[in-house]
């Protein structure tokens, strides 16, 4: 089976509108894909990952609830399918399940929009899982006391991105985004407020992607940093005559251009190392790292050798309503 991160190499090297081409769907549902991928400006663009999450966020408000069809389901049928057409036959999947007569083109936007944001988790979810399985793997473990599973089945309704069968027990994964904006949703989802939790072993593994994203700002400072450097100083070596004013502003920008890099490469030095031990880019694609796949082996391992022991639900429920029982008292509290 092709691998996820391989398969993002040939994605990237197709626009949006060459994939549409190549699959086979009703000319009604073709029509309003390609109308969908116009409004996005994702036509011409490769399907890379910076093609999807720079997406404008005004569609989204639009999403249309009730379909008959998951997002997860409709990825677990396209990857089925045909991997090297997953990305369109996604789309195409759940727009299969629209009803055009009853609902405007407004709220099939937003159903696309929601899709193509929440296609990068669903792709993360499936890498995770083969690189799990190559990683356990490699451990010289047989078929009986290993597996891992990815699907529709055990996503939404067990609250399960990715489960791992280890030696007996079962290892409930729970992959997601630590950000601010995301973290109320975690903690519902884990207090069970979204649905009762299935009973088991969990484990949170998130994604802290605010590392990458502070990299790559950084990166992209760099890059026009060094740039607007080259353009002062042929500027400057324009200048017939040095000491002219022209000549003497090129030079202080220089200066403080020059310094501005240093400074930028010193804190891009500083998080790089942290960025890359929990992230890997691969054509936009935001995926965990090898490093941090094998860390969560080596605990999960510890688990079922009983080095460690995990955290008790009530005990975790206890610590994640602390805040909010705090802040819902009349308190006092000095700085």
């Amino acid at each position: 089976m092709a691998k996820i991160r391989e398969l993002t190499e040939s994605w990237a090297q197709n626009t949006w509108r060459e994939q549409l081409s190549a699959i086979e769907v009703e000319d009604k549902i073709s029509e309003r894909l390609l109308d969908v991928l116009e409004e996005f400006g994702l036509t011409e663009k490769n399907v890379t990952g910076e093609s999807v999450t720079r997406l404008k966020r005004t569609a989204e408000d639009l999403f249309i609830r009730g379909l008959d069809i998951s997002y997860s389901k409709a990825f677990d049928m396209a990857y089925s399918e045909n991997p090297p057409k997953l990305p369109i036959l996604f789309l195409r999947n759940v727009a299969s399940k629209f009803d055009f007569a009853a609902a405007p083109q407004e709220r099939f936007e937003g159903l696309m929009a929601r899709g193509l944001r929440t296609f990068p988790s669903l792709l993360r979810d499936r890498d995770f899982g083969e690189n799990l399985q190559r990683l356990f793997g490699s451990e010289g473990l047989s078929d009986a006391e290993l597996s891992v599973v990815v699907n529709p089945e055990e996503d939404i309704p067990q609250h399960t991105d990715v489960l791992l069968h280890l030696r007996g027990q079962d290892y409930r994964l729970w992959l997601y985004q630590f950000t601010s904006r995301g973290l109320p949703h975690d903690i519902e989802r884990v207090l069970g407020r979204r649905g009762e939790l299935p009973k088991g072993i969990h484990v949170l593994c998130p994604l802290k992607t605010d590392l990458v994203l502070n990299k790559e700002k950084l990166e992209r400072r760099l890059h026009w940093l060094t740039s607007r450097l080259a353009s002062i100083n042929l500027k400057h070596e324009k200048y017939k005559n040095k000491d002219c004013k022209g000549a003497v502003d090129c030079r202080q920008t220089s200066q403080q251009l020059d310094s501005d890099i240093k400074q930028t490469e010193k804190e891009l030095k500083e998080v790089s190392p942290g960025a890359d031990s929990e992230i890997c880019t691969i054509n936009g694609w935001y995926f965990y790292s090898e490093q941090k796949i094998r860390a969560l082996i080596k605990q999960i391992v510890d688990v079922s050798e009983k080095k460690t022991r995990p955290d008790s639900y009530p005990d975790v429920c206890r610590i994640l309503v602390a805040p909010e029982k705090y802040l819902g008292e009349i308190r006092f509290f000095s700085k």
